[in-house]
């Protein structure tokens, strides 16, 4: 009896430790709509973590298999960074700005510009 127990026991505990990790946690689409749902409430502080978490865990892989979400990633990312008033989102902005060949997003991207530089009251560039 005790050792059909014992058995029972450690079937439930390997069974529990091999177990796949739930995938929400584990899914970059998951995450990557959560992200795009906080910016979208301009809740940026709480995007902008997950964002970058994205985009430092793009692959060459992913970048030929899957252009356009990674283009989406580094779009709300830079966005994002611009909002944040990051020293470093100007130069990734402008880049994106020379690099990017959609037009909605290359648009976009130069109104967070024009913001960015707005807050910064540099109202030269900003009307550029």
């Amino acid at each position: 009896m005790k050792n059909q127990i014992l058995f029972a026991i450690a079937i439930a505990v390997s069974t529990a430790s091999f177990s796949q990790q739930t995938r929400y946690y584990s899914d970059p689409q998951e995450k990557f709509k959560e992200a795009k749902e906080y910016f979208q409430k301009e809740q940026y502080n709480l995007a902008y973590p997950l964002l970058k978490e994205l985009q430092q865990s793009i692959r060459e892989t992913d970048k030929a298999n899957n252009p356009i979400t990674v283009q989406e990633i580094t779009y709300y990312t830079t966005a994002c960074a611009l909002k944040q008033n990051e020293s470093s989102a100007e130069d990734k902005a402008i880049d994106y700005i020379d690099v990017e060949k959609n037009t909605a997003r290359v648009q976009m991207m130069s109104f967070h510009l024009g913001e960015y530089y707005f807050r910064k009251q540099d109202f030269s560039r900003a009307a550029d």
